[in-house]
């Protein structure tokens, strides 16, 4: 993490978590691909946490990271809502996903947020990068095959021998097309079939990573979550270019026909035999899956069984596109279950994560869940049209998905109003930087569209906290829009939410390139939303003229 401001004669500051951190396992680790771009979110928090609060991080890959969603319907933040819900205290979740990570950089990721972010609790969700991932089993551009030579490849990039780095890794594997993508790269690899040497080695990788963080978490005194990682069975199909690809495509075919028939115990087996045989394991194959839940149950670390979840949550007898997007990464309401299987692992785990058998029949269901973290229509279309482009093409092509997602995006396109189709054009224009909810609030907010421009002023403020531009400003319009539609009046809520806004900027003050005009006119009319008259607060179980 990084140190943005300290408020004079008092112990808070306020922190960043470093978006370079990953140049680590990336930096000349993949020959000739350039994976300078790979960054973690730089999410800022208040640092130290409330009294009282408890500080969670949730490591893994792109699903944590919440890939292809906003940040706030991903998993850990909806694991914010929840926990502190059930715990009924506040508790602060940070997102440590990066895309791409084999266990053995989570491993690696675990042990540096136990030494500067000190963490109340770990959750650690991986498996499905073994094979492909940065430091996986077959792509091996990062060391070789033992053990050592993955640890001494990692020491090197962290001493920023970058040009010794590049020529080790392309002398282990040449090097292939720089332009390629990210997931293609990895993907050259080739075929790991059943029998292939890379199958045994990722067992014995995820074997060892696991318990380096389950003893890493033990020294440091830190609770522990390991999550069983959930996949696409019901609706992936393998690449059928090979005999194993076709072989296994079978196996997906009678499984569906098991299910058809209702025969849905026989029906998950045989998709678990199917995803065993996938040549191109990009999701975790179920020997893998074993590896996790062994390793909870011989250490007796709690186990978010996220797999189960999904799989009993499918409208089939196995997970499939209703809750994933694609192979392995989840739909928001998907990443939903994955929080619920983790405050479920820490039922009557000890203090202070001992949460009550019954915490969920006091839990939001999904939907008020994904409408109070804010899902929004112009991000499900962005979301059809990335996902139609990522099944289009290899190495994970589903043609026939595909299609469906391009239509799909067709119809979420049609009915966006102008103002939401401009915001998204504005977007893209500006390399899709600031969160889409922003340039799309603003252009709500001339056209006088007061209550949509709400919700997503209110999405932009969960989606980049503490900022200037992410924050404070849809702060200031959200109050705003609030006056706007309630004649003039702010409830003693909204009052609230404005005088913590204020209490925010003190600190924003306080980084680096903030603009002082912004600031005074924050103040400014701060000063003059706090001075509206009150209003009555709607009652309860209503949303009031506008949500939230």
């Amino acid at each position: 993490m990084i140190t943005l401001a300290e408020e004079e004669g008092s112990p808070r500051a306020l922190r960043q978590l470093n978006s370079l951190y990953p140049r680590r396992f990336f930096a000349g680790s993949m020959g000739g691909f350039d994976l300078g771009g790979v960054r973690l979110a730089p999410h800022r928090f208040v640092d130290p946490p409330p009294d009282s609060a408890l500080r969670v991080v949730v490591v893994g890959a792109s699903t944590v990271q919440g890939y292809p969603h906003p940040a706030r319907l991903a998993a850990p933040a909806f694991l914010e809502t929840l926990l502190a819900g059930a715990l009924d205290r506040r508790v602060r979740v940070l997102n440590l996903g990066i895309t791409s990570l084999a266990s053995f950089a989570v491993a690696r990721v675990v042990e540096d947020a136990l030494g500067s972010l000190e963490p109340d609790l770990v959750v650690v969700y991986t498996g499905h990068n073994e094979f492909y991932g940065v430091y996986g089993a077959a792509s091996l551009r990062q060391g070789g095959p033992a053990p050592w030579s993955r640890h001494l490849h990692y020491r090197l990039t962290g001493l920023r021998l970058a040009g010794l780095v590049r020529w080790l890794s392309g002398w282990v594997r040449p090097r292939p097309d720089p332009d390629l993508n990210l997931l293609a790269a990895m993907g050259s690899a080739g075929p790991v079939p059943p029998g292939h040497p890379a199958r045994e080695r990722a067992l014995r990788q995820l074997r060892s990573s696991l318990g380096e963080i389950v003893s890493a978490c033990r020294r440091a005194g830190t609770g522990l979550v390991l999550c069983a990682p959930a996949a696409n069975d019901a609706g992936f199909l393998p690449d059928t270019t090979s005999a194993e690809g076709r072989r296994a495509a079978a196996e997906v075919a009678r499984a569906r026909v098991l299910a058809a028939d209702s025969r849905r115990d026989e029906a998950r087996q045989a998709f678990a035999r199917a995803r065993e045989a996938d040549p191109a394991p990009w999701r975790a194959p179920p020997a893998l899956v074993a590896v996790v839940r062994e390793t909870a149950a011989r250490h007796r670390v709690p186990l978010a069984d996220s797999e189960r979840r999904l799989a009993e949550a499918s409208a089939g007898a196995a997970t499939g596109w209703d809750l994933m997007v694609d192979h392995v990464h989840p739909t928001a309401r998907g990443h939903a279950l994955v929080a619920r299987s983790v405050v479920d692992a820490l039922v009557d785990a000890p203090a202070p994560w001992g949460v009550p058998a019954d915490w969920e029949s006091r839990a939001p269901g999904d939907a008020a869940l994904l409408e109070a973290h804010g899902r929004l229509p112009v991000e499900a279309f962005s979301l059809a049209e990335e996902a139609a482009g990522l099944l289009s093409r290899p190495p994970i092509r589903q043609a026939r998905r595909a299609a469906w997602l391009r239509r799909q995006a067709a119809e979420l396109r049609e009915g966006l109003g102008p103002e939401e189709r401009r915001g998204y054009g504005a977007w893209r224009k500006m390399g899709r930087r600031p969160p889409l909810v922003l340039p799309v609030a603003d252009e709500l907010f001339a056209a006088r569209r007061f209550a949509q421009a709400a919700r997503h002023y209110s999405a932009a403020g969960r989606e980049a906290p503490l900022t200037a531009w992410g924050d404070l400003w849809p702060a200031l319009r959200l109050g705003r829009c609030r006056l706007y539609l309630q004649a003039g009046r702010l409830t003693p809520r909204q009052r609230a939410e404005v005088e913590g806004a204020v209490r925010r900027a003190g600190l924003v003050a306080l980084s680096p390139g903030v603009d002082a005009e912004f600031l005074r006119t924050f103040g400014d009319y701060a000063r003059r939303l706090l001075a509206a008259p009150p209003a009555e607060e709607p009652a309860p179980g209503s949303k009031g003229p506008l949500f939230p």
